[in-house]
């Protein structure tokens, strides 16, 4: 008997997946764009929380890596959950992105650091999760979805193509955010 025939490759998506272009959030920065073939990318998610926004109408995505929950005088805002996440609201909003009909998203916040003694000293996910919910909270704001706590790293993808976030674990699947 004979094999069937292969299927015939869709070239349409191995020319997509050629021009995507994968863009790393690091520690403590913000990523605004509005460039369809963008991947916006942070690996190794832990205590640090992901803020993410995706305007559909304007086609415009955002995604903020901050390191802790509360602005300190001196360091640079996207480094912190309150202050960054106000940064990125001013930074959309001069792009005409209305915010409270945008996709917001959050993820990350483990409990990555973990001593005997010690379980209430190094509370930083907690306290980042802490932040970002209050800071949507007071601004009427609802995320689609979140991926929080727990005690594995994570990497946060925000597919512009597809318009969809995807959060992967140290140990498992990659699942879309919805």
């Amino acid at each position: 008997m004979l094999n069937p025939p292969a299927p015939k490759l869709r070239t349409k998506s191995l020319r997509n997946v050629e021009k995507e272009q994968v863009v790393s959030v690091g520690m403590g920065k913000l990523v605004v764009t509005q460039k369809p073939n963008e991947i916006l990318t942070v690996v190794g998610l832990g205590s640090c929380v992901a803020v993410v926004l995706y305007d559909p109408w304007k086609r415009v995505g955002a995604m903020l890596h901050a390191m802790l929950p509360r602005h300190r005088p001196g360091a640079s805002v996207t480094r912190f959950v309150d202050s960054g996440t106000r940064e990125l609201i001013a930074q959309v909003e001069k792009l005409g992105v209305n915010i409270h009909r945008s996709r917001w998203y959050l993820a990350g916040g483990a409990q990555m650091l973990s001593t005997s003694g010690f379980q209430d000293t190094f509370q930083i996910g907690d306290k980042n999760i802490e932040m970002a919910t209050a800071v949507m909270q007071e601004l009427g704001i609802i995320p689609v979805a979140t991926d929080l706590g727990g005690t594995q790293g994570r990497t946060v993808r925000l597919y512009m193509a597809s318009e969809r976030m995807t959060v992967r674990t140290a140990f498992g699947s990659e699942r879309v955010m919805e």
